[in-house]
């Protein structure tokens, strides 16, 4: 909610850093394991075990590292805010489905 905010409102750099944020703790919550523990690979690994589609880990994967570039790199170079807030809803999504 607050990345579709910051969306809506025009603050791009905040939404790049929310975003990240909101799957980190989303992904830690779903997987059962500690901020501080998960990686990609952690994340790939755990997803793997649980017979995610590797086509659905690769998105997720990618949206973590769109969302963490994008905060840093300069303006022509980052994603589209509304391009990455409708993959990561997607991919969430998904992930809802399978993990329940």
């Amino acid at each position: 909610k607050i990345a579709d905010r910051l969306r809506k409102s025009g603050e791009s750099e905040r939404f790049y850093e929310e975003t990240g944020k909101a799957i980190w703790g989303y992904l830690s919550h779903k997987l059962n394991i500690e901020i501080s523990g998960l990686s990609k690979e952690v994340i790939r690994e755990e997803l793997e075990k649980r017979g995610m589609a590797e086509g659905l880990q690769s998105e997720l994967i990618r949206i973590l590292e769109d969302s963490e570039f994008s905060r840093f790199a300069p303006t022509h170079e980052k994603s589209d805010v509304n391009t990455l807030y409708n993959s990561a809803a997607r991919v969430i999504r998904n992930l809802e489905n399978h993990l329940k």
